[in-house]
């Protein structure tokens, strides 16, 4: 099984977003498969969200977007990839004391035909997309993820923080 990890800290607080710097290839033979999420080079982006709604009003709050790019190759048989997310901790983003639930965060997509927008599910491994690859098929997918807080709830004043992490597998 081939698989690739990428991730994406997620909070709600200021900072900045650097820009992506480039984007991935490949070239056969396969099979191969990549991921990148925001800036390539190992760097894990920030997205943040400074909450100017009064808090719990449904006025939602959008954070920079975010380049996601899966590159893949196959040089034998047709097989399917599938990319997952799966964000920690587990109960939501926490400020050590408190936490928001990860069901108050979705995200849209530039491009959804290819990698599609949603909401987090609050369950780990939560299924992004899945697609076939045909025999001696090379590609990319990508999208910018425009992530949002929904801002319903009046949580408690603070900088919460999580992350995400995107898998790429291929059997």
């Amino acid at each position: 099984m081939n698989r690739r990890l990428a991730a994406l800290g997620i909070a709600i607080c200021v900072a900045t977003f650097p820009t992506h710097a480039g984007h991935i290839t490949v070239t056969p033979p396969g099979p191969a498969i990549y991921i990148a999420v925001g800036t390539l080079g190992g760097t894990i982006d920030t997205v943040s969200f400074a909450v100017g709604a009064p808090l719990g009003t449904p006025v939602p709050q959008s954070g920079a977007p975010v380049l996601v790019e899966i590159a893949y190759s196959r040089s034998g048989s047709p097989n399917r990839v599938f990319v997952t997310m799966t964000p920690t901790p587990g109960a939501g983003l926490t400020d050590g004391t408190f936490s928001v639930p990860w069901t108050h965060f979705s995200w849209t997509s530039s491009n959804p035909g290819q990698l599609p927008g949603g909401v987090f599910s609050g369950t780990a491994n939560q299924a992004l997309t899945d697609f076939n690859v045909g025999n001696n098929q090379t590609g990319r997918r990508e999208a910018s993820f425009t992530y949002q807080y929904d801002n319903t709830v009046a949580f408690p004043g603070g900088t919460y923080a999580g992350r995400v992490t995107f898998t790429a597998t291929t059997p």
